[in-house]
């Protein structure tokens, strides 16, 4: 997917990077042991331990995209349907808009429990089908939009709240290269999924 990673390596898509991982350090405040799964080549996720100090863990399937991870920060290959990790493993897990690519994205939310503390968080940054910078990135065909899998996010919410106590916000508007704050669905470019394990309250 070297497209994904060159939209990162352009002037306006650090700007997006940097709103992005200035987001994910807040809603992660405290956590110290993270796994981001599908890390891509981690642009993100080193960024946040920057932010953050947290111990960060990348897992990461595709072998080109983990090496360039593995540059970074910590990262193993694997598989987001059937981690490797043992259970409560980590503080709270990160899907920096990997999720809707998964093949079985249930699987991927079972697990995301199973690795987690009594106290765990899931962060899921999801990329918004409903927005207007959506449909135009899916109408190309080099774009990396049409790898996506799943773009019902409310069966995507529904399957997360089996397993954690959810909050859905839609955030970050683009449009022309001009990057604002919406939550309005048809500008924002993110869904963003919150929450932590079935009783425990949201912080």
């Amino acid at each position: 997917m070297k497209c994904y990673s060159d939209f990162y390596r352009t002037r306006f898509g650090k700007e997006v990077l940097e709103r992005e991982a200035l987001l994910v350090a807040n809603e992660l405040k405290g956590c110290e042991k993270i796994l981001s799964a599908g890390c891509g080549p981690a642009f993100l996720e080193s960024r946040l331990k920057q932010l953050s100090k947290a111990e960060v863990t990348g897992l990461e399937q595709n072998p080109e995209m983990l090496k360039e991870a593995c540059e970074k920060i910590e990262a193993v290959r694997g598989n987001a349907e059937k981690m490797q990790f043992a259970s409560k493993s980590f503080d709270c897990i990160l899907f920096v808009t990997s999720l809707e690519f998964i093949q079985n994205y249930k699987k991927a939310v079972a697990e995301a429990a199973r690795i987690l503390n009594s106290n765990g968080r899931i962060l899921a940054l999801i990329l918004n089908p409903e927005s207007a910078y959506f449909k135009e990135h899916a109408q190309r065909k080099s774009s990396y939009f049409r790898k996506i899998k799943h773009t019902n996010l409310r069966k995507i919410k529904g399957e997360a709240e089996k397993f954690f106590s959810i909050e859905g916000s839609y955030c970050l508007g683009i449009k022309d290269k001009t990057i604002f704050d919406s939550s309005d669905k048809k500008t924002a470019v993110l869904y963003v999924l919150k929450g932590i394990k079935k009783g425990e309250r949201l912080t």
